[in-house]
């Protein structure tokens, strides 16, 4: 009985303590002879003792599974084991418990009398039974699954009952008990049992406690649990009826806490193919710490929160960093399937077969009126508009339109309404209306575009605008890899490049659909194939409408904004839909499922690290569920979740569903949580702009909350295919997030008060916008700046070689005709010389304002080096005022060319370095600035990674200020102005784009001046500044 455990956990031996009087009949010495043994076993079956032995070994189990982070949400047990899960509700005693179960025994020996009748298994249903029992003193005791009952009753009636079962082909046996339990034989027990429950404390319990007698949790009034406590020792255990009803309340995992496996067997029987989880943390004849851990690692596997490191208190136990085992190199076979050891698939071998999504259009009606030039450019038009959504606005950074005529991206339909094409089909109409008209005086005829006269064209412009000499282009040299033109570069060459072949008439620009496929070409061949293909179908040019930007830097907050409550999940049919929820460890996941089952749909459970793309069986599914986030006990989802979120994405999933648990208010709580969800608003926010015919959506709500009423809010979302990209639900209210403008006080002070021998640390702090920042605080009084960067600290004075050129494109020339001849080597010592004169151009221009000031090399995704760097300036200055965290990565790819290490490496710098300077620095620190952007705020094509960080920045700071006693702020910027030495974030090209579109770039100091004033006046954990209205980013603010 648990011997094993009792040994293993000695912190359960006061148990055994509590039962002294019993625990030697628990665990006798050893029995010399089968004499002695068969006398020990015969003391454990007197119910006056096996029923305290069970208490003892009951609450032992709830005492080492709660101790381990196991808690129950519902209580229940079978027959005594009822007296048990009420000790464990808080309404009994556990001392008193033992006292009561040795009183509860005595009771029903002496109301049974000299004939204390026996008991019977069945193996039929209940109805079986009962018709065959008919209206004897032999009653069905206990219904405990459907195809198995328990007689009870008189001895001799027992025997006849029996007989008759067994003339009728039913399967019965006697079982060994020590009189007719639950049966009218003990019903004088009920009286005597009450008369000590009425000498006995009882109070309400903590949680729900299933009744045997009523299929129903028992009352609250002590006077009441009394009563239905001692009826219970005589009426039938309607065990099929209780766990069924408890399912219905939304119970998905049971867990048999006590010696054997019996009621999990039943639990089984009774659910069936149901979704549910039945754990035995005992099983005879099996070791029991064995068993136990066992037991403990199916609950993790399906989402329960397990402490494991209590296994190990007090155990000669070391945590070995998984970082300092190096893994073995190795291959995965799968049939024709290879993949690495860490599970991915070789480049250019075979995959999966995955299910592609097709777009169907409407066709055009009118287009059979029009001449055969008109009609082929309109069909190039309409074929390509959804093929280019997913690249455009990458190209033209935050300045894509929605696309005229996009309907709302799909919701999870009903089989009954689905397109013909078949259950992935996303069925989309465009009309002729939304399509511009065809102006053939618009056009102007390239002449003579041959493949070589456009490639000479390309190579001579490339060669301008970047520096490197023509013989060093060659035509397939990748154009981000090679010759780092990144997706903005890469967008005005193509402006250049259509001007100079006459493909746009002056004054005018290409359709900005047309601009986009042609960005997506990754190779000179690439562009010049495109152009000499289409050279004479090209699409309309359209003229510009020029909005105007705000002069200045204007400030806004991240408000919570009331959504219309949805009316409940729709009855619609999902036959034939597959749908993938990713646990969640508090019941949500099951909850969902039932509710999926019911409407048709197919549902399988996963495993967070559990890839769709991975598994062939997984090949179709329609749906993703992901609520990993709302794990209590989880770590951070990303950057390890971000692979398999990608692969479903990637692999053609029509609806994505990202649930995280800050509160159901995006950590907007008075004591907001919800670290696990960090970075995925974000996210989710990139992948709704890149896939804008997709359902995707996040939601946020609170864990604490029931899991069936959060489920049926899941499923009412994913029925609901018009709303925003974040919806929030906190205590039935439904929300979304939006800007909201919010100046400070233009009474305030502008500038913080700086002490003489104040400390700043700036990460990022030597070059780009936070260079700037530096200089600002150092102007505004800040007597020490420290700042911290990944460039190596600049050794002496440039080489005179490279030093006359002005910028990147005339020091391209320089290094090429130095003799470096490839493009790649070039761009890196480009890069080099460019970063370390910006560093050097910071550090002097501070040194003329600052006391002092010290530059360092470190990369702070290393939480060891940070944490010496910030040592050392409290050993050195004795003090440390504020830290500005600055750093951060640009890797702008699209969701389908992102690999996992480039997202962790943007995710890593932005967040990691945050964490490690907040366990680094003392509590005393006046304030602490987090970077952010507004990528984060609003998502961006090609910055899944950026977004995600910066987001995750926006929420560590909202759950970091409540508990620091100075400023904690994230300040999400729009796009700054390159200040006077050029340095800046954008083109002069891209500049007139943004003021096109009524985005103003930030003027360096205008945002110095922003921060100071925020630092001076400011109270909220994050604020937006940018020189532009909502609307511009985006039409509708998706949260």
């Amino acid at each position: 009985m648990l011997a094993g455990l009792f040994v293993a956990f000695p912190q359960l031996r006061r148990f055994l303590d509590l039962g002294d009087r019993w625990a030697g009949v628990m665990f006798p010495p050893a029995a010399f002879g089968q004499e002695e043994s068969a006398r020990q076993r015969a003391a454990l079956t007197d119910t006056r003792i096996a029923q305290p032995a069970l208490g003892i070994a009951g609450l032992a189990m709830h005492e080492l599974l709660t101790s381990l982070g196991v808690h129950p949400d519902h209580l229940g047990g079978h027959s005594y084991g009822e007296l048990v899960a009420l000790a464990a509700a808080g309404s009994v005693d556990p001392a008193e418990l033992l006292e009561l179960s040795e009183a509860r025994g005595q009771a029903i020996l002496t109301a049974a009398g000299p004939d204390p009748g026996t008991m019977a298994a069945v193996a039929a249903t209940v109805e079986q039974v009962r018709a065959a029992l008919g209206d004897g003193p032999v009653v069905v005791a206990n219904h405990n699954s459907p195809g198995q009952s328990v007689i009870s009753g008189p001895a001799p009636a027992v025997e006849a009952a029996l007989n008759r079962l067994m003339e009728r082909g039913l399967t019965a046996a006697r079982i060994p008990v020590a009189c007719a339990f639950h049966s009218p034989v003990v019903a004088g027990a009920t009286p005597i049992f009450a008369a000590e429950l009425d000498r006995r404390t009882v109070g309400s319990p903590r949680l729900p406690v299933w009744s045997n007698n009523t299929a129903a949790p028992y009352p609250t009034e002590p006077a009441a649990i009394r009563a239905t406590l001692a009826a219970h020792v005589a009426e039938p255990v309607r065990f099929v009826e209780q766990v069924e009803a408890m399912y219905t309340a939304g119970v998905r995992v049971f867990v048999e806490a006590g010696p054997g496996r019996v009621l999990t067997q039943f639990v089984g029987t009774i659910l069936a193919d149901r979704p549910h989880v039945a754990v035995a943390t005992d099983i005879p004849g099996e070791p029991a710490l064995r068993r136990l851990l066992l037991a403990l690692a199916e609950l993790a596997v399906v989402g329960v929160p397990v402490d494991v490191a209590k296994l190990f208190h007090g155990r000669d136990a070391h945590l070995v960093s998984g970082s300092a085992v190096a893994r073995r190199p190795g291959w995965v076979v799968n049939g024709h399937l290879v993949k690495t050891a860490d599970g991915r698939h070789l480049a250019g071998g075979l995959r999966p077969t995955r299910q592609v999504p097709v777009t169907a259009s409407e066709p055009d009606s009118n287009a059979g009126d029009r001449n055969g030039r008109e009609t082929a450019v309109l069909e190039f038009l309409r074929n390509t508009r959804e093929l280019v959504a997913a690249q455009r606005e990458i190209m033209l950074g935050y300045l894509g339109t929605p696309v005229p005529g996009d309907l709302p991206a799909p919701a999870l339909l009903p089989a009954a309404v689905q397109p013909v094409q078949g259950a992935a089909v996303l069925a989309t109409a465009t009309t002729a209306d939304q399509i511009p008209e065809f102006d053939p005086a618009g056009l102007i005829e390239p002449a003579d575009l041959t493949p070589e006269t456009v490639l000479a064209t390309v190579r001579s412009l490339v060669s301008e605008r970047t520096g490197y000499p023509v013989d060093m282009l060659d035509a397939d040299l990748d154009l981000e890899a090679d010759l780092s033109i990144d997706s903005i570069k890469r967008t005005e060459l193509i402006g250049l490049l259509t001007d100079r072949l006459g493909l746009a008439r002056t004054g005018t620009a290409l359709d900005e659909s047309v601009m986009g496929e042609l960005a997506r070409l990754r190779t000179l061949r690439g562009i010049v194939d495109w152009i000499t293909n289409r050279s004479g179908t090209s699409p309309q040019a359209t003229t510009p409408t020029q909005a105007t930007p705000p002069e200045r830097a204007r400030r806004y907050l991240v408000e919570v904004a009331a959504l219309p409550p949805l009316p409940g999940p729709p009855d619609a049919p999902l036959a034939g839909r597959r749908v993938a929820i990713v646990g969640d460890g508090i019941g949500i996941a099951l909850e969902l499922s039932v509710l999926l089952e019911r409407r048709g749909a197919s549902v399988r459970l996963l495993r967070p690290a559990q890839s769709i793309a991975d598994d062939p069986e997984l090949a179709g599914t329609d749906a993703l569920i992901y609520l990993t986030a709302l794990d209590r006990g989880r770590a951070a989802v990303l950057p390890d979740g971000f692979a398999a979120l990608r692969d479903a994405v990637v692999g053609g999933i029509s609806q994505l569903l990202v649930v995280t648990g800050s509160g159901g208010r995006f950590a907007r709580a008075h004591n907001p949580n919800g670290v696990a969800g960090i970075g995925l608003p974000g996210l989710v926010r990139t992948i709704a702009r890149e896939f804008p015919d997709r359902f995707v959506r996040v939601i946020d709500v609170d864990p604490k909350e029931e899991p069936v009423l959060l489920a049926t809010h899941l499923l009412a979302e994913l029925l609901t295919p018009n709303a925003p990209t974040s919806v929030g639900y906190a205590a039935g209210e439904r929300t979304t997030l939006q800007l909201v403008a919010a100046p400070l006080d233009p009474g305030g002070s502008c500038a913080p008060r700086f002490g003489p021998d104040s400390v700043v640390l700036l990460t990022g702090g030597a070059r780009g916008i936070t260079a700037r920042i530096a200089i600002g605080l150092a102007r505004a009084g800040v007597s020490h700046l420290e700042l911290v960067g990944r460039t190596p600290s600049p050794v002496g004075d440039e080489d005179p070689v490279t030093a006359a050129a002005a910028d990147r494109v005339a020091l391209r020339r320089v290094l090429a005709q130095a003799g470096n001849r490839t493009p790649a080597g070039i761009e890196t010592a480009t890069g080099q010389i460019l970063a370390e004169r910006e560093i050097r151009a910071t550090l002097a221009e501070l040194a003329g304002v600052a006391a002092s000031v010290r530059y360092s090399a470190v990369d702070v995704r290393d939480p060891a080096a940070v944490a010496a760097l910030v040592n050392d300036v409290y050993r050195r200055h004795g003090r440390l005022d504020g830290i500005v965290h600055g750093a951060g990565v640009l890797a702008d790819r699209l969701l389908v060319d992102k690999t996992p290490e480039g997202f962790a490496r943007v995710w890593e710098t932005k967040v990691n370095g945050a964490r490690a300077l907040v366990e680094s620095a003392r509590v005393d620190l006046g304030f602490l600035v987090l970077f952010g952007s507004v990528s984060g705020v609003f998502g961006n094509r090609g910055q899944v990674d950026y977004s995600a960080a910066n987001d995750a920045l926006d929420t560590l700071a909202r759950i970091w200020e409540p508990r620091a006693p100075g400023r904690v702020v994230a300040v999400d910027w729009g796009p700054w102005a390159a200040p006077d030495d050029g340095t800046g974030m954008v083109s002069a090209e891209l500049t007139r784009e943004y003021a096109r579109r009524g985005i103003g770039l930030i003027e360096p100091g205008d945002g110095v001046a922003c921060l100071l004033a925020e630092l001076a006046g400011g109270t909220d954990p994050q604020v937006v500044y940018m020189c532009a209205d909502p609307a511009a980013f985006e039409a509708e603010q998706n949260g």
